[in-house]
Formats: C-alpha cells, structure tokens, sequence
C-alpha cells in the first residue's frame, strides 16, 4: 500500500482543532490527582507538542517563531502518520488518513492501535469506523470528533 502523509488540508485542520501556543501552557488533557483536586497539567508548546522530561523544560525558554512551531508539529506528525500507515490494512482517502491522524494525534497510537475505529476500519467497515471515532468523546472533545468523523467522511 501507498506510504501516506498528513495533506496541508490536514495539517491546518489539526491545528485550528488544537491551537497554537508560540509559549509553554499547562495542557489540562482531562487528567486529575483526586476527585475535587487541581489537575494534572502536561508542559505542551506548539500545536500539541507534549514536553517529555528527556526533552528538559528549559529547552522552551521563550516563544517559538511561527516557523519553529511548524517545524516542530511536521516533526511530530511523523510518528502518527507511521502509526496509521502501519496499523491500517485497507485503502483510505487523503481526507479519511487526515482524520485519522488528528484523531490519533489526540488519543495517543497506543489508543489507536487498541481502538475499535482501527479494527473496524481493517474489516472495510468505514462507517462503522467513522462512529467508533465517537466513542472517544467527554463533553470537551464531542465537538472535536464531530468534526474528525465529518472529514473522515468527506
């Protein structure tokens, strides 16, 4: 099968779904300590770029440039779009595999290659897939599979 890459189409759809911070934030990403504490925040900077310890904290002393944050989530993407060339065992479009990056992107290629949305993709179930992209949802993230499912159709 055709080794496939994230479209700028897609590119520019992952970012408007992810923002682009040019400073280091506090990603909340749903995560809490207990019940009634403050959450667990993950250092990110770019569009989605989560700060590994490995990667030192100090290494984003300032704002990036626009072309640093660029730079950084086409380098990012890499590892997704690898995940989905190898995981996925039938022929998808541009605006289906771009879905699928964001998605995945998201939820992490461990959650990817464990989803329901991958196995039915794999049995040629494409709307099934598309549904199974919802179950992947609290009411923060309902907009953002919408829209995932919306282009994985298109």
């Amino acid at each position: 099968m055709k080794i496939m890459t994230t479209s700028e189409n897609g590119m520019r759809f992952l970012a408007n779904l992810e923002g682009i911070r040019k400073s280091v934030y506090d990603d909340f990403n749903g995560k809490y300590i207990a019940f009634g504490k403050k959450p667990i925040g993950n250092p990110t900077i770019g569009i989605g770029h989560l700060i590994i310890q490995k990667e030192l904290y100090p290494y984003y002393p300032q704002a990036l440039t626009t072309k640093q944050v660029y730079e950084l989530f086409k380098k990012d993407l890499l590892r997704y779009e690898k995940a989905i060339n190898s995981h996925v065992k039938v022929m998808i479009n541009q605006n289906q595999f771009d879905a699928l990056v964001s998605f995945c992107f998201n939820i992490g290629i461990n959650g990817f290659i464990g989803s329901t949305a991958l196995r039915l993709l794999n049995k040629q179930d494409y709307y099934g897939c598309s549904n199974a992209l919802l179950m992947w949802k609290n009411p923060g993230l309902l907009i953002r599979r919408s829209k995932e499912k919306k282009l994985f159709l298109s």
